[in-house]
This record gives structure tokens, sequence and C-alpha cells, in this order.
């Protein structure tokens, strides 16, 4: 009886799917293009908005700061830690343990 429920179940699904997949990708174009008109009116709205008392202005202020120093401190630590693996994958390309290209592909991977 399960089984019998199982397949009843799975034949559905794959009805649905086949009946779904034609439309598939143009329905993610429409959701895609909705999200982004969303995005654009939320933007909208949000700039359009009064930035607040001078107390919170003083607080985002604050807090843009500290952001950008923590992004700073983040992107020398991440700097460092891609050449320091771009030296060392050089060097085995170098002797001939891996690919000469696979440097070339963390570089242009890493931007």
């Amino acid at each position: 009886m399960a089984s019998e429920e199982t397949a009843a179940a799975t034949e559905t699904a794959v009805s649905l799917a086949e009946k779904i997949a034609p439309i598939a990708p143009f329905l993610a174009v429409i959701c895609s293009v909705a999200a982004l008109v969303m995005a654009v009116y939320f933007y909208k709205k949000m700039m359009g908005d009064p930035e607040g008392t001078d107390k919170m202005i003083e607080i985002a202020t604050h807090v843009r700061e500290g952001a950008y120093a923590y992004l700073f401190r983040q992107y020398k630590v991440v700097t460092l830690v891609f050449a320091v693996l771009l030296a060392i994958f050089a060097w085995l390309a170098y002797i001939g343990v891996q690919n000469p290209f696979v440097p070339i592909a963390f570089l242009t991977g890493g931007f």
C-alpha cells in the first residue's frame, strides 16, 4: 500500500515537472524583473525618507566609520593571505609539482 502511494506521488510530481518545465525559464525572468522593480521601488522610497534626528545621524556616522575600519582591516588580511598563497602556488608550479596554470587561475579567480 505504501509503495503504491509513493509511486502515485512520484508520478504526480513527474507530471507536474513536465508541465512546468517549458515555462520555467520565462517564469524565472518574470520573477527576476519583478524583484528588480521592487528593489528600485524600495530604494527610491528609502532615499526619499528623512535621515532622522541629529542623534541618529551622529550614531550612523560612528557606525559607518567602524564599518569602514573593519572592512579596511579585513581587506589587508585577505590581501596578505592571497599574496602568500599565490607565492606558494607559483613556487610549486616552478618546481613542477603542479600545473603552471594554477597560479594564473588563482590570480584571476581572486579578483
